[in-house]
């Protein structure tokens, strides 16, 4: 009788956890449906489109070669705007190839473009519309770096000024090459030169700056002037042509040009 009784604890223990592990199978059954049956995120589908849009070729579509649903992607500039705010409407110019595609694109994003805008964009072909022109819904609006135009990346250069050399800077010219067929100076001694003969600081600045003279060879000439008139240390010739105007860098070239 004992027996009997313990066989049918045991009976009675084994329904239950076959009972029970029945039940957690049906919890583990709902709760993967439940996750299968979960809708994926904005961003996620974004993602998804992304990945299967395929680029949009203006020929095909109007060759009637392109499915309607087909996803499709397209980059180019709005060139006009029909319709603003949400579920606004543009017209999306792409360069292809050696032509052009024209696409009308209905918004469905949250991007705002506006005309001369390049942007890229990512939704479905939905038909052509009124005018014949292939219609792409698009969800994905994303706005690419302005391209700069035809004219910012060729300005047009203004011709320079031409400068009308008046008859006092003419003169100043040439009396300044007179003045250096005669004797040596620097190019600050002959600009006081020139105002010494009555002509402006402008016009005396502007023949010394006009006139082709290498001042080196200058500082040379005149350091051999001096040397045939009087004598000169090395450091007192230096400083002489700096008194006259030149460089320390031209008065030491000359000096290391004559042997001193």
């Amino acid at each position: 009788m004992a027996a009997l009784c313990m066989i049918a604890l045991l009976t009675g223990c084994g329904s239950d956890d076959a009972a029970k592990v029945k039940q957690d199978n049906s919890v583990q059954q709902k709760e993967t449906q439940k996750e299968a049956q979960k809708e994926p995120t904005q961003d996620e589908l974004n993602e998804q489109l992304k990945k299967e849009a395929v680029p949009a070729n203006f020929t095909e579509i109007d060759s009637y070669r392109i499915a309607k649903d087909t996803k499709l992607t397209a980059k180019g500039e709005v060139t006009s705007i029909e319709k603003d705010g949400a579920l606004g409407v543009f017209t999306l110019t792409t360069t292809e190839g050696d032509g052009y595609g024209m696409y009308s694109i209905t918004n469905f994003s949250s991007a705002e473009v506006s005309e001369g805008d390049n942007v890229e964009i990512w939704g479905v072909y939905s038909d052509k519309n009124n005018v014949g022109m292939p219609s792409i819904t698009a969800t994905i609006i994303e706005k690419a770096e302005r391209k700069k135009g035809f004219q910012e990346e060729n300005p047009v250069k203004k011709p320079e000024k031409q400068v009308t050399e008046t008859l006092s800077q003419k003169n100043a010219v040439a009396m300044a090459n007179d003045y250096l067929d005669y004797t040596a100076f620097s190019k600050s001694g002959l600009i006081e030169q020139l105002e010494y003969e009555g002509f402006s600081n402008e016009d005396a600045t502007y023949a010394v700056n006009k006139i082709s003279v290498d001042w080196k060879e200058q500082a040379v000439n005149m350091a051999n002037d001096y040397l045939d008139y009087t004598s000169f240390s090395r450091s007192g010739l230096i400083e002489q042509l700096e008194y006259e105007g030149f460089s320390n860098e031209d008065a030491v070239y000359a000096v290391d040009q004559i042997g001193l």
